[in-house]
Order: C-alpha cells, then sequence, then structure tokens
C-alpha cells in the first residue's frame, strides 16, 4: 500500500517497502535518491503529458503556451481532427524550446467532429492516414 502523505517518495530503508524494491539504487535515471530527516527516498519521474496544438485558422482551443512550462510531454494534433500545418509549425516550436517531448496526436479526418464522428475506414486507410499525419509532424 502507497502511503500518500509522501507521494512519489517510497523509502528504502524503513517501515515498509513496496514490492519488488531493494536497497540497491536503482540504475534508472528517472529516478534520484534523497535524504529527508535521515531516511532515504526514492522519487520517482512523472510524465506530465498534455493534448496541445488543437487550434486551427481563426479558432484557438487551449491555452498552449500557458500550460507547456507545466507538462514534460506533449500530443500535437496532427490536421485531421485539429489544428493545421501553422499551429503544428508553432506549437513544436514551443515544445522545442521549453525542452518539452513531442508526440503526434493523429486522428480522423473529421475537424468539424472534431474526429469523433464514426467513420468507416479500411485498415489501409487507417495505417496510410496515421502515416501522413506522423510524417508531417515530423517534418517540423
Amino acid at each position: 500500500m502507497i502511503d500518500f502523505e509522501e507521494p512519489l517518495a517510497f523509502p528504502l530503508r524503513g517501515r515498509w517497502q513496496p514490492a519488488g524494491l531493494t536497497d540497491e539504487v536503482p540504475a534508472a535515471s528517472s529516478h534520484r535518491v534523497l535524504s529527508v530527516e535521515g531516511r532515504e527516498l526514492i522519487m520517482a519521474k512523472v510524465d506530465l503529458n498534455c493534448d496541445m496544438g488543437e487550434s486551427f485558422g481563426n479558432y484557438v482551443c487551449g491555452m498552449d503556451a500557458d500550460v507547456v512550462p507545466h507538462i514534460s510531454s506533449a500530443n500535437v494534433a496532427c490536421g485531421f481532427h485539429a489544428s493545421d500545418p501553422l499551429v503544428m509549425e508553432k506549437t513544436v516550436a514551443l515544445c522545442k524550446k521549453s525542452g518539452v517531448r513531442i508526440g503526434a496526436h493523429p486522428g480522423f479526418p473529421d475537424l468539424v467532429g472534431f474526429g469523433r464522428r464514426q467513420m468507416q475506414v479500411s485498415a489501409d486507410e487507417l495505417r496510410t492516414m496515421v502515416i501522413y499525419q506522423v510524417g508531417t509532424l515530423k517534418t517540423f
């Protein structure tokens, strides 16, 4: 059971240890060991992720510039369900400037329905839609 009074902190040598946790310091760079009040703690790194770049044309959706300083990764809309080429480029630049990792957020070609309307597409169509959108995002 996790002690929620110390979020993301796990005692190495204390009353309890989560299953599989040893006294060894983990090799992964996503963890660090701190000493607090004489106790050693492992601090886990959390990826705070956000969907971004959903504005298009004259329509502003979200507050990307305000959010980006607080996240570690972003799913950037790839133009089918939201976004457009200018917004994609601006969002990628904003993420790169802030050191935010970038992932693709592909969708169905449905700007009006925000990609949520039911569409009948073949497996080949779906595969090429994803390749097209991810490939476009990579160019920025």
